[in-house]
């Protein structure tokens, strides 16, 4: 068996071998080396002990922490007493030698340094400094000659032909002349040298000789040692300038870079680093072939095992037997051979324990960087045996033991530490040739990391800031809307109508109605009056919360196009909704001048004439609107309320007209941040901050507490509040007739309110009945309004406090949230009263459960993408969602707003995408199956850089 210590704080020196016997292979005696020098095979054995001492003496810590450092050198002294041809003085000096490490360990510091000092000069009496490095083991002996490096060589040599030849281009005065005698004096020395001692007298008495100082040998070595370490230091630190400027004429190949996917980079398989084949089979059945789909595979999850409790009086009983993490000082680190096998072990220094940790046949991630005093972290079982603490087999925590000590996860059939330890291997491997596809500007202005810090961050992460996973969340959203804004026409000219906020109309709605903006309202509103003002037209998503004050932002958006005369169509979903709209926008309008209009599924042909005159300054309908056959003056705006299904207008239906007019989409309540990927992506998009926060208590009742709920109605009543009562639509239409709802009314007002005022709200009524309806409520003519369709979109009543949702569990869930918000912004509390029907099922249950809870808009669309389906939300233009990998929508939703401005700030500077080609190929491997397009990826001879053709204009000299 031997044992091999290693350096463990990063010093290069020879390590110390034991050999399990003592016989020794090789030549056993060789030609002295000087006069009184040992044999060979006793000089071999004597300065691998002297490496070790000078080694051990550099720092006064290192003899303590290796166990075996005494034990080793006193085996290579004794090995070098059982030699043949030791003579009496040497073996008397190497028995002087081996008392010397007599209880080395049981040593104090300052002893063992002492006994080391000691060790070391008694050495140089043996063997001395000057022939260490000097022994040739073929025969022959010692050479006292330094060698000196053939790059040092040839250095000499140049310096030689310089000098000479800088003599002969002066050869022309007194300095030739000199040369020449020196030269001539020199083969004359040569000669006189040959004959003898005449020569020498002669040159003896025309001067008296001057000995030359005998150099000290050590002395020379010290000094060649030194000025080898000068020059690694000075080529060290011309590299790293070399490198630094990214020049220099003898700067060393670097390797080549690829992006992701690159077939001779991350496309490899990863048979090529020489994995087992059962992990290679196991892995493809995972998905998982080539480097890329290894490094890109997105945790499950994050498992962390419990810090071990290590108290000052630790019982067995005490270690859990389930895996804990160890964390500690490394001590020492070692490695044993046993047989055909080898052991690797680490002490760590925990607290006051110390723990050894073991691995046969396996080598942990990290070991060859675990140096001493370094602070390592380990996961396994920990045991007790016979006082001493063990690991076995224990996991590093991160790629080499550092880290928060979160241990990825993965889904699938291959075990989760074998891919661990895989990953460790090939972050290591790409990190050093994985190119960045995004330029260091905008790494640097959006604070992400670069991408090979970024994926070892999202799978061995060193903290919870997950700045890993954000900054290739960045990448996969920046990608999508960098396609979607393209697909859109993003930076190409298209000629659009400007229109300047005067603000007339504005400000007499706000002097005659009282009507203000809040922070939020004006915020956003100033970013629709930039686009109106642009030539290129308006192409923008407004959205926000219920109750946040979309539509007043609408209203004042189409005043302003309207007074720069031109038109602006209000697109409803239905017509009753554009009926509902224009009731509560007529009479603002007409006020300060304008000329609304209200057409039903086709306008009649007065209407047309109107629209086609200029007459009708903002018109009210449904999509009929957009026909082409429908003429229009001037029309400049387009406003669109949508609600479900989403994408009902294009920025490309718009294209027909001569100037393309500005679009603005309104939602009536957040939409799902994954469909806005599908319809709205080339949008830009403004999200209009709550008023205030709605103020309302919502309770859920059975089919048999029904009673409950018309009690607090009747309690409303006595205080002078009004009610609503609603039921549910299904597929846009009434459940309810107007005959059922007349005798659904009378039979409430008979049990439960008998004083109170009933009023009805249907589809089936004509428009002026529904009109005079809404009208009576407002001014409290009726108590009590019974509705079976959408009253939530009429204005507001304030003193409408009180609303019971019958049959709840049949709306959908952003209907429950509006209708519960309809009434949670008066100035009393309001409260919704959610009824379930005799038998709801489970699902339906969940939607009132969460329309009763939830109170964030943004939520509530998420769930009911859930409950209804892409479909429902997207009807005919419906497509599969786009997954992702790293981004979270509903929680990226800041991360959502930034890579859309930057996507739209890219197209606008650059249309083509000429400087980004890296960029451009992964996003059209990534996206454009789901496109349906195929994006044209730049060639390299296309690009803005270096590498382009581009044309230079020459200038024209001045006469």
């Amino acid at each position: 068996m031997s044992l091999t210590t290693e350096p463990v704080d990063g010093d290069v020196v020879e390590p110390v071998e034991v050999e399990a016997a003592a016989t020794v292979e090789g030549p056993q005696s060789v030609g002295p080396l000087d006069d009184g020098a040992p044999p060979a095979p006793v000089w071999g054995r004597l300065a691998a002990v002297g490496r070790t001492v000078v080694w051990a003496r550099q720092q006064p810590q290192r003899p303590g922490r290796f166990r075996f450092l005494g034990p080793n050198l006193d085996r290579l002294l004794r090995q070098a007493l059982a030699a043949e041809g030791v003579d009496a003085g040497t073996t008397k000096k190497l028995n002087a030698a081996t008392k010397m490490l007599d209880g080395f360990d049981g040593q104090s510091p300052e002893e063992q340094d002492k006994t080391m000092s000691n060790l070391e000069a008694h050495l140089l009496e043996l063997v001395p400094l000057s022939q260490i490095g000097a022994i040739s083991w073929g025969g022959t002996g010692a050479s006292s000659e330094l060698v000196i490096p053939e790059k040092r060589r040839r250095r000499r040599r140049s310096r030689g032909r310089d000098e000479e030849g800088s003599a002969q281009e002066g050869g022309k005065g007194a300095d030739a002349k000199k040369a020449g005698a020196k030269k001539a004096d020199a083969k004359d020395g040569d000669a006189k040298d040959g004959d003898g001692a005449k020569a020498d007298g002669e040159e003896g008495a025309k001067a008296p000789p001057v000995e030359a100082k005998p150099k000290d040998p050590d002395e020379e070595i010290r000094r060649m040692i030194a000025d080898t370490r000068r020059r690694d230091a000075n080529k060290a630190r011309d590299q790293a300038r070399r490198a630094e400027r990214d020049g220099g004429e003898d700067r060393e190949p670097r390797p080549a870079r690829h992006t992701l996917g690159h077939e001779e980079g991350t496309g490899r398989s990863l048979t090529d680093l020489g994995i087992e084949e059962g992990l290679a089979t196991s892995l493809a059945e995972d998905g998982i072939e080539t480097l890329e789909d290894l490094i890109t595979r997105k945790p499950t999850g994050f498992a962390r095992a419990p810090v071990a409790k290590l108290t000052a009086d630790l019982d067995p009983a005490d270690l859990s037997e389930d895996d804990v993490t160890v964390r500690g000082r490394v001590l020492h680190r070692c490695t044993r051979f046993v047989g055909t096998a080898a052991r690797r072990e680490v002490t760590l220094q925990v607290k006051e324990h110390v723990v050894l940790c073991r691995w046969v046949a396996t080598v942990p991630r990290g070991f060859d960087s675990w140096i001493a005093d370094r602070e390592l972290a380990l996961v396994g079982k920990l045991s007790l045996d016979d006082g001493e603490l063990q690991l076995f087999e224990a996991e590093p925590v991160g790629v080499d033991g550092r880290g928060s000590g979160a241990m990825p996860t993965y889904a699938g059939e291959t075990d989760d530490r074998a891919i661990r330890d895989l990953l460790s291997k090939v972050l290591a491997r790409t990190t050093a040739e994985l190119k960045d596809h995004l330029p260091p500007e905008l790494l640097k202005n959006q604070r992400l990391l670069d991408l090979g810090e970024a994926l070892r961050d999202a799978h061995f992460p060193a903290n919870n800031t997950e700045r890993g996973r954000t900054r290739l969340a960045f990448d996969e959203l920046l990608q999508l809307h960098v396609a979607l804004a393209w697909r859109g026409g993003r930076g190409q000219t298209t000629r659009g109508l400007v229109h300047k906020a005067t603000h007339k109309g504005i400000g007499q709605l706000s002097a005659q109605n009282g009507i203000e903006l809040s922070d939020g309202q004006e915020r956003v509103f100033s970013e629709i009056r930039r686009d109106l003002a642009s030539a290129m037209p308006m192409t923008r998503l407004l959205q926000g919360e219920v109750g946040a004050g979309t539509g007043l932002v609408a209203l004042m958006t189409a005043i302003i196009v309207a007074e720069n005369r031109s038109q602006v169509v209000m697109v409803a979903p239905n017509a009753l909704a554009a009926e509902r709209r224009f009731l509560f926008a007529e009479p603002l309008l007409r006020g300060i001048g304008l000329n609304p209009v209200l057409v039903g599924d086709r306008p009649g042909k007065g209407e047309e004439d109107a629209i086609r005159r200029g007459e009708a300054h903002v018109v009210f309908g449904t999509h009929a609107l957009l026909d082409p056959e429908i003429s229009w003056q001037r029309l400049g705006l387009l406003i669109v309320e949508e609600g479900g299904p989403y994408g009902t207008v294009s920025p490309k239906d718009l294209e027909s007209h001569k100037h393309r007019p500005d679009l603005l989409v309104v939602t009536r309540a957040p939409i799902p941040s994954t469909l806005s990927f599908s319809v709205f992506g080339e949008f830009d998009v403004s999200v209009v901050p709550p008023l205030e926060k709605a103020r309302v208590k919502a309770v859920v009742h059975t089919a048999a507490d029904r009673k409950l709920a018309y009690e607090a109605v009747s309690e409303a009543l006595a205080l002078g509040r009004q009610v609503e009562v609603v039921f549910p639509v299904k597929d846009g239409a009434d459940l309810l007739g107007p005959q059922d709802a007349a005798r659904m009314a009378k039979a409430l007002q008979t049990e439960f309110f008998p004083d109170a005022t009933v009023g009805i709200f249907c589809t089936a009524m004509s428009r002026d009945e529904r009109t005079r309806v809404v009208e009576d409520f407002q001014h409290r003519r009726i108590d009590v309004l019974v509705a079976t369709t959408y009253i939530e979109e009429a204005p507001r009543v304030p003193n409408a406090t009180v609303c019971v949702v019958e049959y709840a569990d049949m709306h959908d869930l952003i209907r429950l949230h509006r209708l519960k918000n309809h009434v949670g912004f008066g100035t009393h509390r309001g409260q919704c009263h959610m009824v379930l029907s005799d038998e709801p099922t489970e699902q339906g249950q969940e939607v009132v459960r969460l329309a009763a809870t939830e109170s964030d808009g943004f939520r509530i669309a998420e769930y009911d993408l859930k409950f209804r389906g892409t479909e429902a939300l997207l009807g005919d233009r419906a497509a599969e969602a786009p997954t992702f990998v790293w981004a979270d929508p509903p929680r990226d939703q800041a991360l959502i707003r930034r890579t859309r401005e930057e996507a739209f700030s890219l197209l606008a500077s650059d249309p083509r995408l000429r400087r980004w080609p890296d960029f451009v190929r992964l996003l059209a491997a990534r996206w454009s199956d789901w496109l349906g397009e195929e994006i044209p990826v730049p060639s390299a001879d296309a690009q803005g850089g270096r590498g382009g053709q581009r044309r230079r204009r020459r200038r024209r000299r001045r006469k």
